[in-house]
């Protein structure tokens, strides 16, 4: 049996694990997917360490093996992942870079202390296609007794002939009342984790981080100005100045998207009125300067922010291009309505 301590859901995605442990099928190439924040590190983490674990219950946390890997001395546990650029180089060919793809696969060429490696790549998105290419022969002709986990929160950003070498796991995004509980374990007194679950899009990490209450009324702000604009209630040259702020932007894109389709769940399940709301709350503040009532303008928004989230790939400047589309869409928004304020004949 697998333990993993702390893990919240993924109930299925272990017991599968735990299964390909205890009949000695571990795939030499694994793939584990989903969105950020949901724990796939840990268990893949978790997992590795089970291999290697000489206790009861792997993994223990208390033989000898365990707590080298948990310290990041054990010889034959290698990791790496995105460097402080967000990405994660191919490397110099003949040059020892550590961190690299180069790096990664020549070190997986020596001969391991134990007779086992566990290797693991957290963000295989975040190496380029030749970087991935260069990782290639070492998924297709693992050493024996090599075992390699790939995660990834952008499935789509991995080549084809990597996914398909790959034993895949897929990861779904955490329920909102396994957020809840997340949440008040961390602040008992949190207010509100209802709205912080339903708008963190299934991620532990983005649920905690707008506990941060300035970052999520930045967030607010954003999407209020937005909301505002697109309405033409608000001023006519879009400041933004929430982005600029922002220190994270996949954060208050993720976020932006969430509010949006919260906002077309809400307008399709019905959502409560204002005055059953007490006190100004953040989830009132959304419902007052952010909800609007078309789920056409809702959903065009979330594809703006979607389309922006695929363009941080490729540096695009995060404010000018959020202006940019807005700009555009307000226009076909206000030439809409002259259309249909327009008598026939």
């Amino acid at each position: 049996m697998l333990h993993l301590q702390g893990i919240k859901g993924h109930q299925s995605q272990i017991q599968r694990l735990a299964l390909l442990l205890e009949k000695g099928a571990v795939p030499q190439a694994m793939l584990f997917s989903g969105i950020d924040g949901i724990g796939k590190r840990r268990i893949a983490e978790s997992f590795l360490t089970a291999l290697f674990c000489t206790g009861n219950n792997p993994p223990c946390l208390a033989c000898q093996a365990c707590k080298q890997i948990m310290a990041g001395s054990f010889p034959d546990f290698i990791r790496i992942q995105p460097n402080e650029r967000g990405s994660i180089p191919i490397g110099t060919e003949g040059k020892n870079e550590y961190g690299t793809i180069r790096w990664f696969t020549e070190r997986l060429t020596r001969k391991s202390v134990s007779g086992t490696y566990a290797a693991l790549i957290d963000g295989i998105d975040h190496a380029t296609p030749e970087g991935q290419n260069a990782l290639l022969k070492t998924i297709e002709e693992p050493a024996a007794n090599t075992h390699i986990i790939l995660i990834t929160s952008n499935r789509s950003a991995i080549l084809p002939t990597i996914l398909s070498r790959c034993f895949e796991i897929k990861f779904l995004p955490l329920p909102e009342e396994t957020l809840c509980r997340i949440l008040m374990e961390k602040e008992p007194a949190q207010d509100e984790p209802k709205f912080l679950s339903q708008i963190s899009g299934g991620s532990a990490s983005l649920a905690r981080a707008l506990t941060n209450t300035e970052l999520l009324d930045d967030i607010l702000q954003l999407c209020e100005e937005i909301s505002s604009f697109i309405r033409g209630t608000g001023e006519k040259a879009l400041q933004l100045s929430a982005v600029q702020k922002s220190r994270n932007s996949d954060q208050l894109i993720d976020t932006a998207i969430n509010l949006y389709r919260l906002n077309i769940r809400l307008l399709i399940h019905g959502h409560p009125p204002h005055n059953s709301i007490k006190g100004e709350t953040h989830f009132e503040r959304f419902l007052k300067g952010i909800y609007f009532d078309n789920v056409q303008m809702a959903a065009a928004i979330i594809k703006i922010f979607l389309a922006l989230k695929k363009g941080r790939t490729y540096n695009l400047n995060l404010r000018n291009s959020l202006k940019g589309m807005l700009y555009a869409l307000h226009e076909r928004h206000v030439g809409e309505l002259h259309l249909l304020n327009q008598t026939p004949g």
